[in-house]
Parts: structure tokens; sequence; C-alpha cells
């Protein structure tokens, strides 16, 4: 699924890719987090904003919530 997030350190928004099947986040930049991995979840808490809007369901989640599904 898609999803679009604000970046912490410059605000620009942008678009990612979110599998719920694998809870791979892959950023713009190409960089992919597990958000089954702790320590990657960490690490886009520091770098995202915790609220994400999914789409096609234009639904305003956490990113707790994403990797909950």
């Amino acid at each position: 699924m898609q999803i679009t997030y604000t970046l912490k350190h410059n605000k620009e928004v942008e678009q990612g890719e979110y599998d719920p099947a694998t809870k791979v986040l892959t950023l713009a930049s190409g960089r992919e987090l597990n958000l089954a991995r702790a320590d990657d979840v960490k690490l886009a808490k520091k770098l995202i904003y915790s609220k994400v809007v999914t789409a096609p369901q234009m639904e305003l989640v956490t990113l707790n919530t994403l990797s909950q599904m």
C-alpha cells in the first residue's frame, strides 16, 4: 500500500510503500525498514513523524497501527 509521510529533519512530504505481509516500509529514499523489528521502528520514529496517511483508503494512522496491519 502506498503511504504519505513527513520527514522530521526538513518537513518534506514524501510517498513510500508499505507491505503489510512482510511489514517492510520502503521510504522514498529507497531505505527499507522492517516494522516487525524494534530497531527499525525506533529508526522510523526518528526519521518520520509517527502519523502517516495510507492510500487509497486515505486514513491517518500511526506507525504502531501500521505495523499491526
